[in-house]
Parts: structure tokens; sequence; C-alpha cells
């Protein structure tokens, strides 16, 4: 899902993501959505969950357009998965984006 449709169908949400489709660069190109609510802490401890499970790409978006912000290190995580790469002391490297971690 698209993430323009994501907003649509879960307006004022917090919407726990996964990769679903990347392109050939790893930037991904398709969403699935894990889960959705108003409170913040349920989706974080859901994505905690995912996390330690070994989806190490679960993401949290918000969908409001004010007032349900989204931490920075949580948005800084969905922008990192998003373009397939972290930054580890001025290094970028290419990070696996399959829902496993794994290539």
């Amino acid at each position: 899902m698209l993430l323009n449709q994501i907003a649509k169908k879960y307006p004022r949400n917090y919407i726990l993501l996964a990769p679903a489709k990347c392109d050939d660069t790893g930037r991904v190109q398709d969403w699935q959505v894990l889960n959705n609510d108003r409170n913040y802490q349920k989706i974080k401890d859901l994505a905690d969950y995912y996390r330690r499970e070994g989806m190490h790409s679960a993401v949290i978006i918000s969908t409001a357009k004010s007032g349900m912000d989204v931490p920075p290190d949580e948005s800084a995580r969905f922008f990192r998965i998003f373009v397939n790469m972290f930054t580890i002391a001025g290094v970028s490297i290419k990070f696996p984006m399959m829902l496993g971690g794994e290539k």
C-alpha cells in the first residue's frame, strides 16, 4: 500500500509499517500495515515487539496533520528504512529491506 493510501485509510492514527516491496536500489515502493492505533504507546510497544522478533524494518508514522507527532528517533528510522540507508560515523551503509531484515 502506498503512503498516501495509508493516510486516507487510517486518518489521524499512528501506523506501524513494514516494507512490502522495494525497487532495485532497495528503496521502499510499497508498505504493509502491521497495525494502527490512536495511542502512540500501544504502537511503540508493538514496534518493539516486532523488532525483538527480528523484523528490524518495522517503522512508525503518524497520519495526523498535527498533534500526533512521532519522536525524532522513530522519524529518523522511517527515513533510513525508506531510502535503504543507515549512516554510522558519517559512512552510509546499505541495509537489507526484507521483512526479517535479511535479503
